[in-house]
């Protein structure tokens, strides 16, 4: 889906294998010294929207240790 589309192509009804989704969330500094990463907390089941208006969710797997990111595909 290539992230920065606004619309989700037709064939990935058809074809999904051959798309991904790149989301692009804005992270924030720790605030510690040194800098050692930048973060972006999730709430489970929450829905969150990136810069480009993909619409995404953390959810829980079979795997209790274990969380999936779920994107959201709207109708062609």
């Amino acid at each position: 889906m290539m992230g920065c589309l606004s619309h989700t192509p037709k064939n990935i009804y058809v074809h999904p294998e051959k798309y991904r989704c790149d989301l692009m969330i804005a992270t924030r500094w720790d605030e510690s010294f040194p800098v050692e990463h930048f973060k972006y907390e999730l709430r489970l089941g929450e829905e969150y929207m990136d810069i480009h208006g993909m619409i995404y969710t953390l959810v829980p797997t079979e795997d209790s240790a274990v969380y999936a990111l779920q994107v959201y595909i709207g109708k062609p």
